[in-house]
């Protein structure tokens, strides 16, 4: 497993050893590894930019060994003048709750190599976006201790993402955000200074946020909905990502599944938030509640009809289908590549 671009707000150790290739890394570049269960610290908020990332050869003692990761930090200039010159399409994957980086690397991997196309993902780059969370067993129904930490993280996580959000706009990069990885893009969006057009596609794939994130009485909330209902996590952050859109072309992909049931355990931590990634937009649209600059610019995809290839790669809570192969198809569909 090999990643030529990463992006990460967990802490990564800098080693002595050398950086040879300096024309590629640049001079302030560093030799970094970092552990593939690293433990959540929410106060991380710094953002690392890493390049050429793979395993490290390690001696195996036993089944509780942590796999470890070699590769360079270097800076946010040097990382955009690489991506720039592969003149290629970037697809930024940010994970949900509870996902080590092993874990996710290995979903990336399987978007970025997935074989059903001939290209055999060539035509694009996938970057893992890692940010700290609590990492452990995955559960139906999440321990409220953990949720609630990662939601917290992810706060800190969504301020810190503007590292892969705002490199150059000539990079053509589109976003996958998965489960509560949408919380971190939702923290972005809401917290941004200035809102600009950035991205070709965003897909929110089994999306650990409030359904009602795109919707009119959320983004300007009368004074009777502020005082009793309102969640004011979200305010303005789903207008702001309809906006961040680049052109008419652009859209929100919405991909969703009512059987998901990490996002039936989600509720109970969330109560009376029912969660986009179960019913998407059309659950909202129907009642007429979106915003109207949103409404346009979401797609829904219902993947009710996948169940089997679902249960094929998540078959105990039907929650980790971001990179099943006909979910991949489907960003590559979208992103033209």
């Amino acid at each position: 497993m090999h990643f030529k671009y990463y992006v990460t707000t967990i802490d990564v150790e800098i080693k002595d050893d050398p950086v040879e290739d300096i024309a590629k890394y640049g001079e302030d570049a560093k030799c970094i590894e970092f552990s593939g269960a690293i433990p959540a610290n929410e106060d991380n908020t710094s953002v690392a930019f890493l390049m050429d990332v793979r395993k490290k050869e390690i001696e195996a003692r036993g089944v509780n060994d942590k796999i470890v990761y070699l590769g360079f930090k270097v800076s946010r200039e040097v990382f955009q003048r690489n991506i720039i010159s592969e003149n290629k399409k970037v697809l930024a994957c940010i994970h949900g709750f509870g996902d080590e980086p092993t874990f996710h690397m290995e979903s990336c991997s399987n978007i970025q190599n997935h074989p059903e196309k001939k290209d055999g993902g060539e035509n694009y780059i996938v970057i893992p976006v890692i940010w700290p969370t609590a990492g452990g067993l995955k559960l139906p129904i999440p321990n409220p201790f953990d949720y609630w930490t990662d939601q917290s993280s992810a706060r800190q996580a969504g301020i810190a993402f503007s590292g892969i959000a705002e490199i150059s706009t000539d990079v053509p990069i589109s976003l996958m955000c998965h489960s509560m990885g949408n919380r971190v893009l939702a923290m972005y969006a809401k917290n941004v200074e200035t809102v600009e057009k950035r991205f070709d596609s965003i897909f929110m794939v089994a999306a650990d946020v409030w359904e009602e994130i795109f919707n009119e009485r959320v983004i300007n909330p009368s004074w009777y909905w502020r005082l009793r209902f309102l969640d004011p996590t979200y305010g303005k952050a789903g207008l702001n990502l309809c906006k961040m859109l680049k052109d008419d072309n652009s859209k929100i992909y919405i991909v969703h599944y009512k059987e998901d049931m990490a996002l039936r355990g989600s509720v109970l931590t969330n109560p009376g938030n029912s969660r986009l990634g179960r019913y998407g937009k059309k659950a909202q649209d129907d009642e007429n509640r979106l915003h109207p600059e949103c409404k346009d610019k979401l797609e829904d995809f219902n993947v009710e009809g996948h169940g089997e290839e679902i249960l094929g790669v998540d078959g105990d809570i039907k929650h980790n289908y971001h990179h099943a192969g006909f979910v991949v198809d489907y960003y590559r569909e979208k992103m033209n590549v």
